[in-house]
């Protein structure tokens, strides 16, 4: 009986390792989980550690996931480029006609729709009712200071700028400071602009840019 306990235990845990390995989100909601229970055991409110300690703790264990989340933003540029690049330069200008009216359409639609549920859900439940009295006084202490910082408005007259401003001045600069929609624009203008080589230069330009995605 007790041989037959510990072969079905060996096999539940080959199988639970076989069902991490396979599934991605199962490993991102168990990492979930035990960090926070890991966080509410290193809580100084608990009592076991002093709050200089938990500090220094908290700040070692955050070390590789702000790592991570760098190399990510890192790469994420580059990885965008390219892939937008040879996207585009990958059709040919008939397929691209038909392929861009479908993605506008589709950013249209999904914009209307974004923008109309978050208004319809700002409206039922009316985010911020329920913020504590003492925290209002504060917030209404802090509106009354006058600054000096310009009022911000926009309206008909905001529209142009607001358009012409999506168009990056410096790509480097928008790139620096993670201006990602400029980016992108800026891709999309380069990428079309790309079908207009002749063959013989274009496919060393995707090679590069393929190069690039198989490294990021």
């Amino acid at each position: 009986m007790f041989d037959t306990e510990v072969k079905s235990l060996k096999s539940f845990n080959h199988y639970l390792s076989k069902l991490v390995e396979s599934r991605l989100w199962l490993k991102v909601i168990i990492a979930l989980f035990l960090g926070v229970g890991f966080g509410l055991l290193l809580s100084p409110q608990n009592g076991w550690i002093t709050k200089e300690t938990a500090d220094i703790a908290g700040n070692w264990l955050a070390l590789p996931g702000v790592l991570f989340l760098k190399l990510v933003q890192m790469i994420m540029i580059p990885l965008i480029v390219a892939s937008i690049i040879t996207g585009i330069a990958s059709n040919d200008k008939d397929s691209l006609k038909k392929l861009g009216g479908g993605v506008l359409l589709y950013f249209l639609g999904t914009t209307i729709v974004s923008v109309s549920l978050g208004v319809i859900l700002s409206q039922l439940f009316r985010p911020g009712r329920f913020l504590h009295q003492q925290a209002l006084d504060e917030h209404n202490e802090i509106t009354a200071v006058p600054t000096e910082s310009p009022e911000l408005s926009f309206g008909l007259e905001t529209i142009p700028d607001a358009i012409s401003n999506l168009l990056p001045e410096n790509p480097l600069a928008s790139m620096v400071s993670g201006e990602m929609l400029s980016i992108v624009i800026f891709t999309i203008i380069i990428g079309v602009a790309a079908l207009s080589l002749e063959d013989s230069l274009l496919r060393p330009v995707k090679l590069l840019l393929s190069a690039i995605q198989e490294v990021c």
